[in-house]
């Protein structure tokens, strides 16, 4: 099932949203709502929260303890703001964050999702099936075979790469015969290849890799942008895996260097898309 969250602003058109939420249940998608103060003149929390099942949201939990705009924006799959005033369009462009709905915006992870809520048209590249808002091509992409030739192909037509894949390093190397079962086995191993120092640069477009290290942070980092070739490298280290704040250290092949201490996914996204604008 999947979990969209609405966000209902104050436009004429809000009077509709119970029948949205009603055609959403229909097809088996779970519905949170979070309703502005303006939006409370055309539809009540009641009557959302009756055709949704859930609890509804407004402005008077902003300050609730339990943090429901982070809460919301992990559960949810795709934040839908409709209608969307322009007022509320104008605060999420300038990153205001005054209510629980421009606070949920803001909140809203995955790279790719902010990438999109942005404007950006979103090649995602995944391995498995993934909920998304819209992106313009998602692909499934099951061995490093298949993202290696995915990737050249998709590069072809796309500005910017941040190829944040955690591409094993290894894999099994493949025998020509079965192999019997034994007491005793030897796997062989051989390396992958390496997709992001392999990918032939175009000078137009812009390549952000990603790397990963306990120690050394930002000279591995310095290391990595030099043998890939790309124009950002960002490292980070695996005490943040699972975390809702990260670590990271930003170098550039111009030799800049900015460096983050435990800030959230949400600023990191940020930080990641202000490299390319």
């Amino acid at each position: 099932m999947s979990n969209i969250l609405l966000g209902v602003t104050g436009g004429i058109a809000a009077y509709k949203t119970p029948e949205l939420v009603r055609l959403f249940k229909k097809k088996n998608v779970n519905v949170d709502v979070v309703v502005s103060h303006s939006s409370e003149a055309f539809v009540t929390p009641t009557t959302l929260s009756v055709v949704s099942e859930n609890r509804v949201w407004t402005e008077k939990d902003m300050l609730d303890p339990s943090s429901p705009h982070l809460v919301l924006s992990k559960k949810s799959d795709i934040l839908l703001i409709a209608p969307a005033t322009a007022n509320i369009i104008a605060k999420c462009a300038c990153g205001i964050a005054d209510s629980l709905l421009t606070m949920i915006y803001l909140s809203f992870k995955n790279l790719a999702k902010r990438a999109h809520f942005e404007g950006a048209d979103v090649c995602f590249l995944t391995t498995k099936p993934v909920p998304h808002p819209g992106f313009s091509k998602v692909i499934e992409v099951p061995t490093v075979h298949d993202l290696e030739s995915v990737l050249k192909k998709e590069m072809e037509s796309s500005d910017v790469l941040y190829m944040a894949a955690a591409v094993s390093d290894f894999r099994v190397k493949r025998s020509d015969v079965k192999v019997s079962r034994q007491e005793n086995m030897s796997l062989y191993l051989e390396k992958t290849p390496d997709l992001l120092g392999g990918l032939q640069k175009d000078s137009n477009k812009m390549y952000i890799g990603f790397c990963l290290s306990d120690e050394n942070l930002e000279s591995v980092s310095k290391e990595k942008l030099q043998k890939k070739g790309v124009d950002y490298m960002v490292g980070n280290g695996s005490d943040s895996f699972s975390q809702e704040s990260r670590s990271i250290s930003i170098v550039s092949k111009h030799g800049e260097t900015k460096s983050f201490k435990d800030i959230s996914l949400e600023v990191v996204s940020q930080e990641l898309l202000s490299l390319i604008v």
